[in-house]
């Protein structure tokens, strides 16, 4: 292999570190996680790291210092820590959309087709966590409105007995 130029060993510290925080997010969010969601973040997070090998292979001695991910992702990895994954996974699928893997000759094939199926995945995930979070939504707007017609139904009927109790108090007295 030859010398690697000035520019590309810039690009490649900040796709090293741009897999390195990705995985990160991954890896937060999977903390919180159980079962299935739980493996395939995991899962997600592994093959992230096995990028970040590739770059750093790649960059030898040159891998220190690795650079900084871009603001939107050092952002992604806060939020991640700090909200909900359906959040922060319709962002992450939106990272994994703007690889430019497809058109670097120095990410291997199988990276990009990682980097497309992580968005896919991203996607399904954040899906599936926006039909939970509705559903519960829908739940609570259900319960709320139960509670309101019930209270709503328990003044009325409060009111039309104290108006029958006065049209008959007089029929009473006589």
């Amino acid at each position: 292999m030859s010398t690697p130029s000035r520019s590309q060993i810039k690009r490649w510290q900040h796709y090293l570190a741009e897999e390195r925080a990705e995985g990160a997010v991954y890896s937060d969010i999977a903390r919180r996680k159980t079962g299935e969601e739980r493996e395939i973040l995991l899962a997600l997070a592994e093959a992230e790291s096995r990028h970040e090998d590739h770059w750093r292979q790649l960059l030898g001695e040159n891998a220190s210092p690795p650079g900084r991910p871009n603001l939107r992702t050092r952002v992604l990895g806060l939020l991640a820590r700090r909200f909900g994954s359906v959040f922060i996974l319709a962002l992450a699928q939106r990272t994994e959309a703007r690889s430019t893997y497809d058109a670097d000759v120095d990410a291997t094939p199988a990276m990009a087709a990682d980097e497309r199926i992580h968005e896919e995945v991203a996607r399904g995930l954040a899906s599936r966590g926006r039909s939970r979070l509705s559903g519960a939504f829908r739940a609570a707007v259900f319960g709320a409105n139960d509670g309101l017609v019930t209270l709503i139904c328990c003044g009325a009927s409060s009111r039309v007995r104290a108006r029958v109790r006065l049209r008959t108090a007089p029929l009473e007295q006589s």
